[in-house]
């Protein structure tokens, strides 16, 4: 008796370590994955569809892992479990080996497809997928127990395999042919997760006494996890709201379904140059905590000083507002007057609907547009995108579109103004302008085309074609060059805010054979603002070429005598709005002779601009004005009218 029951417990012992064995590594995934699943499923999500796709996976690869060591128990224990028990234990984990291999698939379908074509593409996969576990169930199992060594076989495994291959290859081709299309950090994530598949399937295939395929269902999922569906990742600790990441994956998704959400942005700015005071951060913190007071609402911290918030209702999102209105007065304020030496600034703007929009760029691009049309003082100001808006968004991106095909298409023109010299009595010099010609023949204004392609950036493109233009006409009409002294060509903030301006210039010049003294480049007080130490560094270099500067626009806007002083120009050229002052008030006059008188004893020439009758040249002359720039003399006029105009006079 006692020898019988020492052989049971040897017997239960045996069992027991065969178990303990084979599931040891099963069972640490296994709880890898619930660990996961705890971090994710009690952090706070912003409801994006792939978040849904991932918790199927994350409870798929439970299931998967949890049938695996079911598995393991129920054979090592067959000889007292019912035969038919044992089997459809091994079957559930083969079943779900076909549903974890097609997972990778079905997380890269939602990169590449749009969410509806997703859902019918996957009802497909979803009805595929029982169809593979039926033959599964209905084909033979078969196991293999001894001593420590455990695993299923037979024709249900082979299939399993087969099947499982099928979908990892469909995923590693999708993946390699369709990269282009695919995030990079999602690339990556099932690339690896595909590849460590691929490995372990095979492995275990050869063999099966090494059971890792459960082991490599947990990597993939914990490397999906950390690169791209870890909840930590897309909240701003700092603030306590989610992050820009987030925002814009949340907006990509809003946007593709057509969803309408109100969206509001709080823009908080300092008007100081101390970036030590950072009042405006402590009323965006201030902010962020009492929008989490709200239900209903989403809040992102977007960019280093804008909060955004998301609400479906409108009439939630007025009362937020309102509200906070009544608490920016009632403590903010205080917030912003602590420091004397900042003016904190807060501006509100709120999209009512974001279906009037297509994308997430051109949803800010409206808002920040909205945002700098305002001309108020006020320290919290509240805006609501309108009609108006609108009309000059598309305006901007309908001038935008028509530049870029302008460029693309050859449709930029320069046209030429001449300068007349009072002294030599004749032309001595012109400037440049460019000019924006619509495919129907048309011109666009330059004061509506120039900001637009300053905000945008086109300006670059436009600066480098009139460059190149100037040049060719130079070179190819050697009398033109002999005539005229120089050239003057604007040159724009953006333009010098480009490290490889000079680079670019002396390129052009050379190719086309130009001296660089045949160009004068004209900047305005903005750029001289903006750019100060960038600017006089770049312009030693052309000074040290041989090119000139002009300064533009003197006397217009913010003018600062100082930057005469400090701005290497030859020659200033007079604002035409000062000009026209200059002939109705007497202040005016004494500003312009002294301003002209300064310039000479500065070494500098002036010119006048906006000159349109002989009274107004002679008025110019008695100032002992040096050049002329005007319509009395000529309109800007093309290339071709301009050398005949030059030839005639000389």
């Amino acid at each position: 008796m006692i020898l019988f029951m020492l052989r049971i417990v040897e017997d239960y012992v045996r069992k027991a370590e065969a178990v303990v064995y084979n599931i040891q590594i099963q069972t640490s995934s296994i709880l890898v994955i619930v660990t996961i699943m705890i971090f994710f499923f009690l952090s706070k999500k912003i409801g994006l569809f792939t978040e849904k796709v991932f918790t199927r996976i994350l409870i798929g690869a439970f299931f998967c892992l949890l049938f695996d060591i079911l598995s393991i128990v129920f054979i090592c224990n067959d000889d007292t479990l019912p035969h038919l028990l044992v089997e459809i234990s091994c079957k559930l984990y083969l079943a779900s080996l076909i549903s974890m291999a097609f997972a990778g698939f079905d997380y890269i379908l939602t990169e590449l497809l749009p969410e509806k074509t997703y859902h019918k593409s996957i009802m497909i996969f979803f009805t595929v997928i029982p169809i593979e576990s039926i033959v599964v169930f209905c084909l033979p199992v078969s196991w293999y127990h001894k001593g420590r060594t455990v695993y299923s076989m037979g024709p249900a495994t082979t299939m399993t395999y087969l099947f499982a291959f099928i979908f990892i290859i469909a995923t590693i081709y999708t993946v390699i042919t369709k990269r282009d299309r695919i995030n990079k950090r999602r690339f990556i994530a099932t690339s690896s997760w595909m590849a460590l598949w691929m490995i372990t399937a095979m492995v275990q295939f050869l063999n099966p006494e090494l059971l890792i395929v459960g082991f490599s269902i947990m990597l993939g999922v914990l490397i999906l996890f950390f690169l791209l569906e870890n909840p930590a990742s897309l909240h701003d600790k700092r603030v306590g709201c989610f992050n820009s990441h987030a925002l814009f994956l949340f907006l990509d998704q809003i946007f593709e379904r057509g969803e309408k959400y109100c969206i509001t942005s709080f823009f908080f700015e300092d008007n100081t140059s101390d970036e030590t005071l950072g009042t405006s951060s402590n009323i965006m913190m201030n902010t962020a905590t009492f929008l989490r007071r709200y239900r209903n609402i989403a809040v992102y911290k977007n960019l280093e000083n804008e909060l955004v918030m998301l609400s479906k209702s409108p009439e939630l999102t007025d009362k937020i507002v309102t509200e906070y209105r009544d608490h920016y007065r009632a403590h903010l304020v205080r917030i912003a007057k602590e420091r004397s030496r900042t003016k904190a600034r807060v501006s509100v703007v709120t999209l009512p609907d974001s279906t009037l929009v297509k994308n997430s760029d051109a949803l800010f691009s409206l808002i920040h547009m909205t945002k700098d049309a305002s001309s108020s003082g006020s320290s919290l100001v509240i805006q609501n995108v309108d009609s108006e808006n609108l009309k000059k968004y598309y305006r901007f991106h309908e001038v935008a579109a028509e530049i870029r095909s302008a460029l693309d298409e050859d449709r930029l023109e320069v046209f030429y103004q001449p300068i007349f010299s009072t002294e030599r009595n004749c032309y001595v010099s012109c400037e440049a302008l460019a000019r924006i010609r619509r495919a129907d023949g048309t011109l666009i204004s330059p004061g509506e085309f120039i900001p637009v392609a300053e905000d945008t950036g086109l300006i670059i493109r436009i600066g480098d074609r009139v460059l190149e233009k100037v040049c060719a006409l130079l070179s190819e009409r050697k009398e033109i060059s002999k005539i005229l002294d120089y050239v003057e060509i604007n040159l724009s903030v953006a333009q010098f805010k480009q490290a490889d301006l000079f680079e670019k210039f002396v390129e052009i010049t050379s190719r086309y054979g130009i001296d660089p003294a045949k160009i004068n480049l004209e900047i305005t007080e903005t750029a001289s603002i903006e750019t100060k130490n960038t600017l006089l560094d770049t312009m030693k270099l052309f000074l040290d070429h041989g090119v000139s500067f002009s300064l533009d626009d003197f006397g217009k806007g913010q003018s600062n005598l100082m930057y005469v002083v400090e701005m290497p120009v030859s020659i200033i050229k007079l604002d035409m709005d000062m000009i026209k002052a200059y002939f109705v008030e007497n202040k005016a006059k004494h500003v312009v002779s002294t301003t002209v008188k300064m310039a000479h004893d500065l070494g500098l020439h002036v010119v006048a601009e906006g000159i349109e009758s002989e009274h107004e040249l002679d008025s110019m002359r008695n100032e002992n004005i040096d050049f002329i720039q005007g319509y009395y003399f000529s309109r800007p006029v093309l290339k071709d009218e301009f050398i005949s105009l030059i030839s005639k006079a000389g």
